[in-house]
Parts: C-alpha cells; structure tokens; sequence
C-alpha cells in the first residue's frame, strides 16, 4: 500500500519526555528556522513503534548509581548547511529498570492484564529521511486512511515518544507496585507535534480517533486529516472555532441600535420629526436615482436637537424594511468605555453585517479573512476596514446577489468619540486628541464610500463640531449630503405636539379631569423655553413625571427666577451643558474655563440693539455683530477664537469665515443655566465679573488703537470700529465700563490716545477708512459713511471723574497746565481724558462753551440731553450758542 506523504513542519519543536523536568543539554533537535530533512520512510506496523529513552532514565540509573550521558544524534541532512554531512545515530544504551507507576492514560486492557509486568524505555531517534536507529523504515501497513491518500511519512524533527514495552503477564496493584519491577514514571505527557499528512484536507475541524497506549489532547497536529494511525499516538482534534468565538471579544455589543444598554433610548413619536425621517429613509431607498448620487449623509444640529432620536428610529425602520446592515451608536454616558471609543468599531459593523440572512458569503469570506491574519484586531481603522470588510466583499463570486442585500450603515454620536492613551514603539505613552480619533474615523467612513466594493450608504450623525465640519467642508463635501436641524424642519410644532402628547398621558396616570392642563399659556412658555431643542422638553417630561404633576411643573416655571430648590428639573440638562463645556479648549492658567464661560456671557450680553434715543446721530440701529468682530475684539493672538470655541460648537455657531454670519447662541437655556449659581456651581460667573472682563477687554482696545490682533488695512479697522461703538457697555454714557474698571486698570487709561479716540468718535467713520486718523489715504473720503458716535467722547467726558474716585474739588478747567501737575487732585487718567476731548473737540469745530462752565461734580448729575446740548455739532439745526455763531457767521 502506498504510504501517505507527509508535510515538512520546520517549526515543530519538541522532545517527549517520560517525566517532567529540564531536558539534558546533550539532546539536540532543529531550532525554528533551521532545514528540516526529508524523504520516504516506513514504519513497520506490526511491530511496537521506536520510543525514546526516558529524560529521566537517561541521565540516572536508579539501580547502579551511575550516571549516563545520551549520544548525540548525526544522521541529520541539513540542505542549508552540506557541509554537517550524514553520519547514522549511535545504538542506544540499555536502559534500567526502575519502580513502575500507574499512568492515567493507559488503556482498560493494558490496566486489567494479569502477572508480572516491567516496562523498559528505549532510545530511538527518528533522525533522517531513510533511517531509525539505523535501520530501512518499513512501509506504513495499517492504521492510516488508506483510501485516497498516497505518499510517504517526512520525519521533520528529533523526536523522542515514550512508549510502555510489556516483559511479562504478571500483573501488580497500582498502589502497591512491585520494588524489583518499575517503568519510568509518566506523567500527563505534553502535546507531540508529528509530521503533517500531505493529502486532500477533510472538512475542518473534524477530529481524529487512533487507538493507542496514550491519548494526547489539545492542539491538534494533523488540522486537515482524519482517522490517522501514527505509532500508539491519538490525536484529538477540537471542533473549529466559529466567527463569533473571534469577534466577541472585540464587539461592542452595547452600541448596537437595538442593544439591552440602549433600552428606553429616546426614538420619534410617530407624529414628531416626520419630514426629517422621510427625507433620511427616502434617500436610504432610492438615492441612487438621484442626478448626483451620494454615499454619505451627514445630520448635524445643536446638542439636545434630538438627533440621536431620529437617527433611532430610523434604524428601526430601516431593520423592519430589511435596509439595516449596521449600526454603531457611539456614547460618552454610557457606562462601556468601548463606546466612546474607536477600537471596536469596524469590528461591530463587520460583525452586524454578518448577522444579516442575505450576507451570507460575505460572513464566510470574513471567517477566513480573521483565520489568515488573527492579528487583525490589533491594527488600525484603515486595515481592519480593508481586511473585515472591504476584502470579503472583494471575494464575493456572485456580486449579482446584491440585490437582496441591505442599504444602509447607520453612525450616530461621531461628536462623543474619545481618545485613549496607548503606547506607542518606545513603550512611551502616546496621547492622541478626541478630534483627531474623529477624524480617523471620518477617513474610515470616506475610504469606505468611495469604494466600488462597498455596497452600502453611510448615514452620520453628530454635533457640528469644528473638526467634523471642517472634514465634511473639505474632504467630503462632494460626496456628502447634509442635512442640519434647524427651523426648516419646524421643530416648534414637533415640540408643541410632544409636550401635548406627554400631558395627556400624565392626564390619565395621576387622573387629572381637566383636559386642558396644563393650559395653552405654558405650553407656548415651555416651547418657547426649548429653543428648538428637544433635549429641554425630553428633561421638562421626565421632571414631571417624577413627582406630583402640577408641583413637578411648578418648579420647572419657576426656574425662571434667580435660584434653584433643592431639587433641579434640569438636572440632565445640566449634566449635559456641563459636559460640553469642560470639552473647550480652556487656557492652562488658574482661569481655566472661566475665560469660555466669559466668552459666552460676553457675545449674549455684551451688546444689545440701542435705541435710536441712546445714539441719536446713528442712521439705524446696529445689527447683531459678526462673528469676526468677536474674534477680532477677544482673541490676543490670532486663531485663538476658533480654537478655543471649536469644542463647543454643538452649543453655539460660530461660523470660520469673514462672513457677516453672527455667532448664535442655539439654547435660552443654556444662558439660564450659567446665570444660575445652584445649577452651574463652579462654572458661576456673576454679571460683575462679566462686565468688569468687557471693560478690560475694552480698555486694551482703547491702548491698543484697534484689536489686540492688528488689523490688514484702514477698512478693516473701519468695520471694527462701528462694531465696536455699538458695544452695550459703550452706550449710556459709558458709565459701565468706566466703573467696571479695576483700579490697577486705571494707570492704562492714562497711556491711551485721548486725542486720537476723540477724533475717531467726533469725526464720520467712513467704510473705507479714510477719515481715520491712522489712515494713509490721501484722496478724498467717500461718501458713504456711518456718521460719527460722539457719544463715546460725551459719555467718557460725563463719567470718568467720577468712575475715578476724583474729589468734588477739582476744577474742570482744561487750560494747557492748570489741572496737569502731580499734586493735582484729579487722577491722571481723568485729567488726561477731559483736556485732551475738550481740547480736540475744539480743534474739530464743536462747541463746548458751555460745557466747560459745569463743574465736575456736577457733571454726573447731566441728563443725555443736556449733555448733548453742551457738546454738540456746530452745524447741526438749533445751535444757538452766542460764542459760536460769530464764528459761524464768518466763515
């Protein structure tokens, strides 16, 4: 018969051992790397296979006392090094006889024989392609397959098998074996690697049955063969390991859509959110007849807009449409770090996508593509990708099937993604940014879509985070749908018709009779409280769900008022502004995130429309101020806005380029809770310490002439500056921002150019910058203008003796030296300031004669329209100041 081939196994290494313990340094076997011989060799059957000598035995003969060294086996052909030559093994020495132990492993029948028996442990070495013990091996007669199976047995390594060799019948008690007679003691034998059989793989995983004196179990040495007789040696394989066994440890479980940690996740009404859903599920179904068809969908909105709900009901009727191929929704709440987390995420798509009924050659393609390269888990985003999705649906024989398969991957929560430390190839930790994983991410998501392999779209959903939309802006624009919630989608109505469902639900579960409560004045209160967000009418529900409805509902109205009971309705909400605030790029000195929350309070209190009564000379009242205004009026180095600002653009718009775009504030509530010290605690910034940081930020404009930041041209600063005297601290005669001043601030009012801020203020502010004090332009200012703000020098002139702590005493008088001295008893700054707008407002044209006849402490006590009648444009109608009209009158 001829004998079956066998595979060459160069990394195979092992020596049997008859008993634990360190093998002798004697005993040689090839090393991993090393040539391995080959060649045809027998096994005779009928005879009991050559063993090896016991470690044990080998080196100690119990009965003599002498110790014995192994030869050193030679008859090795190395291919890679002919210069070893073949020389054949030396005979084994004859063993001795030591005290024979029962072996768990022994068959019955060996253990019921009867009589004396002793066992001797032979050396042998199956050491070269030809030779055992120097001697021809025999062709391999029984115990192998052999239907089908040609070839010869490969002995690949140096190998040393225990084997039990019976003398007699004389049988003895386990317990009690006999003094004279004894085997070397076997204990549980480790796994034996032998040479592979080179024939047609049966079904994998199939196990093996031989009978033999020893069962070895474990790993399995013969993976693609069955029923394999080799000597007395049984190897059993274990059944294969299934996709699942290789992905769960590796899935997070919890991100999926409909996952038992999501349960009571928020989901749509069926009456809410309905245009926004068709227009998602409508593109899902029949986007590739679109003129352009796109691959990816992007929902984007304010924190609290209610995306994660939709993005939840849509997976449910995508998944009862049979659309659904994955879902993964990410989540910084949730108690699973995994999901805030990039690790698991191909491998839960992947995974999901193999669950589906019609995806069926790709989970097998995939099963294989984990087997040939097991390390996949440990790679990054872009080889897993390729290698768990890409390749096995590259693999695919009939891509015509497709037309059973799902439509869509659904992502929600990209915004919450957060960064965790590893090590990189100097054992040192690497920390990566949480912006920088989203955009790892969002690479995946792109390489995906634009595949011709990949069959599904890609639906995302997040906050409009900087990185993400500057992602969307540039790389994916052209292959990306967006959709934002906004007031296109009329989110009023959907809260107005979620606050009446819920309310007739609370109705009927505390059995309220009245069918109109709360009534239709709260509900318009609590819509307008809302602000479009669903999250503020989710956490209203919840609150008064949780207590006695009409107390519960009480306690949410009377939030409106300064402080907060010791129970707070909004205590989600809370938790959730809180969350993305300490997300912004705060500064690492001691004021840490109080420069943001200052930030904040600035851009929604800072400035407010004027009345045309405040700033009589303004053609209109000022529109909101653009975002670069905010930028250009707090930034001390450039870039410093959008940087700071950019984690928390899901709670305000702040728009990156020059565009007139103001920013936007998208929650009321979000002011109401930093103006509420119970709700925000640390986070408090009382209006005091607001308005003394736009004073400051105010008195750097004034020293610097313009922005902390320079400005490019005239223009510019032109812009700016009608921004900047629209300011609400600069209106009503700049009181505020006077006494806000710190008295350390005081010494730089005095540096600043009276002069200069005098002229600007008296003079029309041409769009060009022309009449600009610091322009350069030398031709003739253009004729559209935004007049002059003569305010500023009025109200500087009416408040800072005051703002100043200056006596009552001093005189107002502005002549050149009069008031200028050290021991003047007015400060520097407030002498500074007066002379130098009494002195340029004459210079200008303006008549000030009677303005300079009020003494100083009176002059708070000025009404604005007196004030403007003492300091006022000589050619405006009704001057009738005698000094003045001579003048006039002249000219």
């Amino acid at each position: 018969m001829p004998t079956p081939a066998c595979r060459t196994n160069p990394k195979s290494k092992f020596v049997a051992r008859g008993r634990r313990g360190k093998q002798p340094k004697d005993i040689e076997d090839f090393g991993e790397g090393e040539a391995t011989p080959s060649g045809p060799s027998a096994i005779a059957s009928n005879e009991h296979p050559p063993i090896a000598r016991s470690t044990r035995s080998a080196t100690k003969n119990r009965t003599a006392g002498t110790r014995e060294r192994l030869p050193r086996p030679r008859s090795v052909v190395n291919p890679s090094r002919p210069d070893r030559g073949t020389s054949p093994p030396p005979a084994p020495r004859a063993g001795s006889t030591t005290r024979m132990r029962s072996h768990p492993y022994l068959p019955p029948s060996q253990k019921a024989r009867s009589g004396k028996t002793s066992g001797r442990a032979q050396s042998t070495v199956i050491d070269g392609p030809d030779a055992i013990d120097g001697r021809r091996m025999k062709p391999l007669q029984a115990g192998l397959p052999g239907a089908g199976l040609q070839g010869t047995i490969r002995a690949t390594n140096t190998t040393r098998i225990p084997s039990l060799v019976p003398h007699s019948s004389a049988h003895h008690s386990p317990s009690t074996p006999p003094a004279s007679s004894s085997t070397p003691a076997l204990r549980s034998p480790s796994p034996l690697a032998l040479p592979h059989i080179a024939a047609s793989p049966p079904r994998v995983g199939q196990p093996l049955y031989v009978n033999s004196t020893l069962a070895v179990t474990g790993t399995s040495y013969f993976p693609y063969s069955q029923n394999v007789n080799v000597g007395n040696l049984n190897n059993i394989s274990g059944n294969p390991k299934a996709l699942f066994d290789y992905l769960d440890p590796h899935i997070c479980h919890g991100a999926a859509h409909n996952s038992a940690e999501r349960c009571g996740a928020p989901q749509c009404r069926e009456e809410t959110r309905v245009a926004i859903r068709q227009d998602i599920i409508s593109w899902i179904q029949y986007g590739d007849g679109d003129d352009e068809p796109k691959k990816v969908m992007w929902l984007s909105g304010p924190a609290g807009g209610g995306k994660t709900a939709i993005a939840g009901s849509v997976a449910v009727a995508c998944r009862e449409e049979g659309l659904l191929a994955a879902t993964f929704f990410f989540s910084s709440f949730s108690p699973s770090v995994d999901r805030s987390s990039k690790r698991g995420f191909i491998i839960t798509l992947a995974h999901h996508m193999s669950q589906h009924a019609a995806l069926h050659q790709f989970k097998s393609h995939l099963l294989i593509a984990i087997q040939n390269q097991p390390d996949i888990f440990h790679k990054d985003l872009k080889d897993q990708a390729e290698h768990l999705i890409l390749g096995p649906f590259r693999n695919i024989d009939d891509p015509g099937s497709g037309s059973q398969w799902p439509k869509v991957i659904i992502i929600d929560g990209l915004d919450e993604v957060a960064a965790a430390p590893h090590k990189g190839p100097t054992k040192q930790r690497i920390l990566r940014t949480s912006e920088e994983e989203q955009v790892e991410i969002l690479n995946v998501i792109l390489a995906l879509s634009q595949s011709p392999i990949f069959p599904f779209r890609i639906f995302v959903a997040s906050r409009p985070e900087r990185n993400i939309t500057e992602f969307f802006d540039t790389h994916a624009g052209a292959s990306t749908i967006r959709l934002f919630l906004d007031s296109k989608y009329e989110p009023d109505a959907d809260i107005r018709l979620f606050l009446e469902a819920n309310f007739g639900e609370i109705r009927r579960h505390a059995g309220i009779t009245s069918p109109s409560w709360p009534g239709k004045l709260i509900l318009d209160r609590l819509v307008d409280m809302s602000s479009g967000q669903f999250i503020v009418p989710v956490t209203i529900i919840r609150w008064v769900k949780s207590g006695i409805p009409q107390r519960q509902l009480d306690a949410v109205l009377q939030l409106e008022r300064v402080g907060v009971g010791k129970k707070n309705p909004f205590a989600t909400l809370d938790a959730l502004y809180r969350h993305i605030l300490e997300r912004a790029n705060a500064p690492d000195d001691d004021a840490g995130l109080e420069v943001i929350i200052k930030w904040i309070l600035t851009i929604n209190s800072g400035f407010r429309k004027r009345s045309l009564s405040c700033a009589p000379y303004n053609i209109s009242p000022p529109s909101p101020p653009p975002a670069t205004f905010w930028r250009q009026f707090l930034e001390d180095e450039e870039g410093e806005f959008n940087y700071r600002l950019g984690p928390i653009t899901s709670l305000l718009s702040v728009p990156l380029d020059d565009t007139p775009s103001p920013v936007t504030i998208y929650h009321k509530s979000l002011i109401d809770f930093l103006s509420s010290p119970t709700r925000c605690t640390d986070l408090y910034v009382d209006e005091e310490k607001c308005m003394s940081f736009i004073s400051e930020r105010i008195l750097m404009v004034l020293k610097e002439k313009g922005p902390v930041v320079p400005l490019s041209s005239p223009a510019d600063l032109a812009t700016f500056l009608k921004t900047f005297f629209s300011l609400n601290v600069l209106s009503n005669e700049c009181q505020f921002f006077l006494a806000f001043l710190s008295k350390a601030s005081w010494a730089k009012l005095a540096t600043c150019d009276a002069a200069w801020w005098t002229t600007v203020s008296l003079s029309a502010l041409h769009c060009d910058g022309s009449g600009l004090p610091c322009s350069r332009n030398t031709h003739k200012p253009s004729g559209n203008d935004w007049g002059h703000h003569s305010y500023i020098a009025q109200g500087i002139y009416k408040a800072i003796h005051q703002s100043m702590e200056c006596p009552s005493k001093a005189s107002s008088s502005a002549q050149p030296g009069m008031r200028q001295d050290s021991s003047s008893l007015c400060h520097t700054a407030c002498v500074r300031w007066r002379t130098g707008i009494l002195a340029t407002a004459k210079g200008l044209g303006w008549c000030i004669h009677r303005l300079e006849g009020v003494e100083l402490d009176k002059l708070p006590g000025l009404s604005m329209d007196d004030l403007y009648m003492k300091f006022r444009d000589p050619l405006m109608r009704r001057h009738t100041c005698l000094v003045c009209q001579p003048v006039l009158a002249s000219g």
